[in-house]
């Protein structure tokens, strides 16, 4: 057996720390693109055994505690979706925000396969500038490009052909301090399921006039008007741009959002099969 004096010891953990800073900084410009792993947790991707190994098992930090959220949202209104239309394009946006602290970098990974099976939904195009595309293993991922300084990353997907089934996105994001390796940074993964809808675009809402919201422009709250409807089947969900949910509110006829922020944000009337018979935009103001 070889015997290390403390000096060569100390010499090999030295290289250890600096190629392990060296991996760290390599995975700035995404994790993928540089060792061709993918830590969302879904199927394929880098497992210990039975278990998934996210960003978090080296981001591990409570630094930040960063929540991550997939919004997947319908190109044309702007509107996120419950379920999808075969080949149609939506756009998918991956938010990593911190409730803790303030980082100074963000990255993450995003991917999407047939249902829990490894088959890659790979249709991404038109990434936003602080993202990229990188292929391995049989799935194309959207990772960070570089150093993203917002948490925010958008990307267009198309929507696989009829007869697909249930697909699931799968991602994970990182806050980071920047300080060049993990130690004091944060992570999260989450994941998303949309089943195959059976009806076309034009079919998906049907004319519904029993609850009508009388005010888009909001300041304390909304006033709706409800016709001859057992209102105790149905409620509404409130989103915001980003497609983070905001807040759920049985049906009545005044409902205050005071206590929401100004801007954008959208609404979904849900019946108790959770079905949409209603949707739309506000406009939040002061």
């Amino acid at each position: 057996m070889v015997k290390l004096s403390k000096l060569h010891l100390q010499a090999w953990i030295y290289i250890a720390l600096i190629f392990s800073g060296f991996l760290t900084l390599s995975n700035s410009g995404g994790r993928v693109a540089s060792t061709g792993l993918g830590n969302t947790g879904a199927p394929g991707d880098q497992f210990m055994g039975q278990n998934p190994i996210y960003c978090n098992n080296c981001h591990g930090g409570n630094a930040y505690i960063p929540q991550c959220n997939i919004a997947v949202l319908d190109s044309a209104t702007n509107l996120p979706v419950s379920s999808y239309i075969p080949n149609t394009t939506y756009k998918i946006v991956t938010t990593v925000s911190p409730t803790l602290g303030t980082p100074i970098r963000y990255g993450f990974q995003l991917c999407a396969t047939k249902g829990t099976t490894t088959t890659g939904i790979n249709t991404w195009h038109s990434p936003s500038a602080n993202a990229k595309i990188t292929p391995t293993n049989g799935k194309t991922y959207v990772e960070h490009n570089l150093n993203s300084n917002t948490g925010v990353f958008n990307v267009y997907w198309k929507s696989p052909v009829s007869g697909t089934g249930k697909v699931n996105f799968y991602s994970c994001g990182v806050a980071a301090n920047g300080n060049g390796n993990d130690n004091g940074d944060g992570a999260k993964n989450t994941s998303l399921s949309l089943a195959e809808s059976t009806t076309g675009a034009s079919e998906e809402l049907k004319s519904f006039d029993k609850i009508i919201i009388k005010n888009t422009i909001v300041k304390d709250g909304i006033n709706i008007e409800i016709k001859d409807l057992d209102v105790e089947h149905y409620n509404i969900y409130f989103v915001s741009i980003d497609g983070r949910s905001i807040l759920k509110s049985p049906i009545k006829n005044f409902i205050p959002l005071n206590q929401i922020a100004k801007g954008v944000i959208f609404y979904y009337i849900l019946d108790n099969t959770n079905k949409i018979v209603d949707r739309g935009k506000l406009l939040k103001i002061e």
